[in-house]
């Protein structure tokens, strides 16, 4: 009789630990699928990857101006008609005219740009052409090539610009050469008057980066 209430025992033993062992499986080995074994060190699953942000311009709020968001260049904005205005009739090689001054003269392209200014003097195209209202402007070097021509101009004497486009013929009066020793306390003349004003470097004569300016202001003959 004892032998088999210790055999009854033995077998509520097993039962009662596979039960265990079962319950056990169930309800503890889900919670551990969280971690992932890396090498010897548990770090957290991956999850769900977050959403890219989008590269899609923004909208422009009242801080914020249309300009930041979707930048625009200067010939974007400009009205038509002053763009049209101020378009140069030069030829296929930029050449505006000539500048004509005692029996010589020099070509003059449209731009002041260190391109064309190695290959002759420009006119500044945001000053007036030769022959209009306002001030015309012209940079060149001083070498003979360039405006080298007007080194002995005077006050009173003639200057003239003939376009390349039509053969048109403008002609101007030296009112003012002026001489500035250093470029520094160079500026452009102030007037009211329809006028052609000439830079160019000073001396005439030297070796290396002349220091001053050597300008010549004309007056517009009607």
């Amino acid at each position: 009789m004892k032998k088999t209430v210790f055999a009854l025992l033995i077998l509520l033993c097993i039962v009662f630990g596979a039960y265990l062992g079962f319950h056990y499986s169930i309800f503890t080995i889900p919670q551990r699928t969280s971690q992932v074994l890396v090498g010897e060190i548990v770090t957290p699953a991956p999850t769900e990857q977050t959403q890219k942000p989008s590269i899609a311009p923004s909208q422009p709020t009242a801080e914020q101006p249309l300009q930041e968001i979707y930048p625009v260049t200067i010939p974007d904005i400009l009205p038509v008609e002053e763009s049209v205005e101020k378009s140069a009739p030069y030829n296929a090689n930029g050449i505006l005219g000539h500048l004509i001054y005692d029996g010589k003269s020099v070509v003059v392209r449209d731009d002041i740009d260190a391109d064309t200014l190695e290959k002759s003097p420009g006119w500044v195209p945001d000053s007036s052409l030769p022959g209009n209202s306002g001030m015309s402007i012209i940079f060149g070097h001083r070498n003979r090539k360039h405006l080298k021509l007007i080194e002995p101009i005077e006050v009173g004497d003639t200057i003239s610009f003939r376009f390349v486009s039509d053969n048109r013929l403008v002609s101007y009066e030296v009112t003012d050469v002026q001489i500035f020793e250093k470029t520094s306390d160079w500026t452009l003349p102030v007037t009211d008057e329809d006028v052609l004003v000439l830079v160019t470097c000073y001396p005439f004569e030297y070796t290396g980066n002349a220091p001053g300016k050597f300008q010549v202001l004309a007056r517009l003959i009607r």
